[in-house]
């Protein structure tokens, strides 16, 4: 496996898929619930990538990594491994609590310079998630901010109440003198 070909595009590695298993496109169209027409267009490479939940279905179905089914990285069958028992499981690989900030813009830039039509989906949530962090940062100001006008508005009620609290007597003073 290690001397396979090189798959660029989604269309090549799922012709490989297809091939290897020796199934049709209808036939594959019913396994993960799409279109026999949805299957042509990937084949034909007319549709790049199919959704992530798409890619989940066709990795379990092909037994293979659907990481190198989504983008051609790492080997497609990791135990090495061919693709021939319908029941074979999907390599899924676990999300990772941490990232590298340099390998995801990368990964970013990489997306937003490509044909691939999910490019305008990437740039609209990094702008949406772009004003998140921005309204999240300024409501943390506003909060704090209030903070402080909530201690001085105590404070000025304190004073208030000791100066009302001494009116009277001022009063009474000013009265007898």
């Amino acid at each position: 496996m290690k001397h396979m070909k090189r798959y660029k595009f989604f269309s090549q590695r799922l012709q490989y898929l297809v091939d290897n298993k020796k199934i049709s496109q209808i036939e594959l169209a019913k396994e993960v619930d799409v279109t026999g027409a949805m299957v042509s267009k990937w084949l034909s490479g007319k549709v790049a990538t199919p959704r992530r939940t798409t890619l989940q279905k066709l990795a379990t179905f092909f037994g293979c990594s659907i990481e190198w089914l989504a983008n051609g990285k790492g080997e497609p069958f990791p135990t090495a491994q061919e693709p021939n028992a319908k029941d074979q499981p999907a390599t899924v690989p676990q999300q990772a609590e941490t990232f590298s900030i340099k390998e995801t813009l990368s990964m970013a830039t990489e997306l937003l310079e490509s044909e691939s039509e999910y490019k305008n989906a990437l740039a609209t949530n990094i702008r949406l998630f772009h004003q998140a962090v921005t309204m999240e940062n300024d409501m943390k100001y506003v909060e704090k901010e209030l903070e402080g006008m909530q201690k001085r508005m105590e404070r000025m009620e304190q004073m208030l109440l000791s100066l009302g609290a001494s009116l009277p007597e001022k009063r009474d003073k000013a009265a007898n003198s």
